[in-house]
């Protein structure tokens, strides 16, 4: 979530995570990352993408989730 922040996502969208997170809901808190990240449009790093390809994987979340994280590789705002 803090890389999310120091990348440009808004705070009212880290609430909607945080909750999940807190619910201890992970795979819900990471696919409203993502969701979120890609509905903005916000370029992400490298590191960013190999954070969410790990934990996506951890947590089974399918591999197309990630996919868009790496297409804000090269794209976003």
């Amino acid at each position: 979530m803090a890389r999310a922040r120091r990348l440009g996502l808004a705070e009212r969208h880290l609430g909607l995570a945080r909750e999940f997170l807190d619910g201890h809901e992970f795979g819900l808190c990471l696919d409203t990352i993502i969701e979120l990240m890609c509905e903005e449009g916000i370029r992400v790093d490298e590191e960013f993408y190999r954070e969410v390809a790990d934990a996506a994987g951890k947590l089974g979340l399918k591999g197309e989730k990630v996919e868009r994280v790496r297409e804000l590789l090269n794209g976003g705002r």
